[in-house]
């Protein structure tokens, strides 16, 4: 049976708020809470000498998980002592997030490298992998490849969500001041990765801090709804990680979504007096009130035509969205390779087919011929009648259509083959210079 794993978003770890300081009582060793009381105890080297002073225990849902002692001090308020509480309340924040990161490292580490079930012989896997798709191998071999892939995929999904939980692990101790070598040190990635995570959050990231889906941030980046990237790495847009945490802190309520208080039925609906004397005009031109609706809001045109939500910015987001997704899953180091090529191969497909139809589009439209037909029509008749409108509208039309197609054939990447190539290697982020 597969470990159900809930999926705790920022707000659900530990906040150093939530943990009570309390003197030494009955009781406290069951809770989440620090501990202190004044203490004697013995030198480390030299067990005769005693020393005096404050000591801090931490509980964390009544398990001990740490103590620290401050010689010489006498009060909870001392700055030293001050100084030791700050530390345990982040030992505590970093303990908690461990109980989401463990498991799903455990279970990781227990299904291995599902491969070697096969055989620990590459060529020989390949061999025994080709028999079963000739239909050669017997009952038993066909079992053990296929039980070897549904456990790659199981893999590939507990990767995935380890990466997600590792993200929000590391956005929450720093968020609450904890040291890079101390996050480096609790989530057991080198100091420089962990540098490199807080100073360049690719979008991936920051949808997994915001508990969003890649392509809705940049869907939200691209209609103002989340903050412009900081920087970017090669196309790769970027935010410094005290950039994501500031929009947590700041937006009214996760985007898209209205908070638990609000009636979303009533915003923008029309005024009852309005709709019964819309209901008289249709019945009256014996239409649906509908259609009626409609016909009147064609008349209040013009309007700003591009300035709306629903118009070309978040559909280049969510293509935008998914290029980068999908990339950044084909070159994961930590994926398997087959998944990697999957990825490789879909990313490639994707940007050939939005490519040629842009590009079918663009060899559809005579910008040379709508043009002459109005220098024509100008000549003729130089008076700015409806009919001459009509044709200098067509040659504008053409003329901008092939700006915008030209402007979205040059956004698209042209690294397909560069992304199939290193998917297919061991280590995709290999240096290959």
């Amino acid at each position: 049976m597969q470990t159900d794993f809930s999926a705790p978003l920022l707000s659900d770890f530990l906040d150093p708020a939530e943990i009570e300081v309390r003197a030494a009582g009955a009781g406290w060793e069951d809770g989440t809470a620090i501990v202190w009381l004044k203490d004697t105890w013995t030198g480390a080297s030299n067990p005769a000498t005693v020393r005096s002073g404050v000591s801090l225990r931490g509980y964390l849902e009544g398990d001990d998980i740490g103590r620290t002692a401050i010689e010489g001090a006498t009060d909870l308020d001392e700055p030293g002592v001050q100084a030791a509480l700050t530390g345990m309340r982040l030992h505590l924040i970093a303990a908690h997030g461990q109980q989401y990161l463990a498991p799903v490292q455990d279970e990781i580490d227990r299904i291995g490298d599902p491969q070697l079930q096969i055989a620990k012989d590459e060529r020989l896997r390949e061999a025994i992998r080709q028999r079963v798709a000739d239909g050669t191998a017997d009952p038993e071999t066909v079992t053990l490849v296929a039980t070897a892939d549904a456990q790659e995929k199981e893999l590939a999904a507990l990767r995935r969500r380890y990466a997600v939980l590792l993200w929000r692990y590391l956005a929450h101790l720093y968020r609450h001041g904890m040291a890079v070598e101390g996050i480096a040190r609790w989530a057991q990635q080198p100091a420089a990765t962990v540098q490199r995570r807080i100073s360049s959050v690719p979008t991936a990231g920051a949808a997994a801090i915001t508990g969003v889906e890649p392509k809705t941030w940049s869907a939200y980046v691209a209609r103002g709804q989340a903050p412009a990237p900081d920087d970017y790495v090669g196309r790769e847009p970027v935010w410094r990680l005290a950039t994501v945490l500031r929009h947590i802190d700041t937006r009214p309520g996760r985007p898209g979504r209205p908070s638990k208080d609000a009636h979303p039925q009533d915003e923008g609906a029309y005024p009852q007096d309005l709709l019964e004397a819309a209901e008289r005009a249709a019945r009256q031109q014996r239409i649906p009130r509908a259609e009626w609706l409609r016909r009147a809001a064609e008349r209040a045109l013009p309007y700003a035509t591009f300035d709306r939500e629903d118009s070309i910015a978040p559909a280049l987001a969510e293509l935008g969205g998914w290029l980068d997704e999908t990339r950044e899953e084909a070159l994961d180091a930590e994926a398997p390779r087959n998944e990697r090529e999957f990825r490789a191969a879909g990313y490639g497909e994707c940007l050939t087919v939005v490519r040629d139809v842009l590009s079918t589009a663009l060899d559809g439209i005579d910008r040379h011929a709508a043009a002459e037909a109005y220098k024509a029509a100008a000549s003729a008749d130089p008076t700015q009648t409806a009919e001459l409108g009509a044709v200098w509208g067509r040659a504008m039309g053409t003329e901008l259509a092939a700006g915008i197609l030209h402007g979205l054939l040059r956004a698209l990447p042209h690294n397909a083959d560069d992304v199939r190539f290193r998917a297919s290697l061991d280590d995709p982020e290999q240096n290959l210079d």
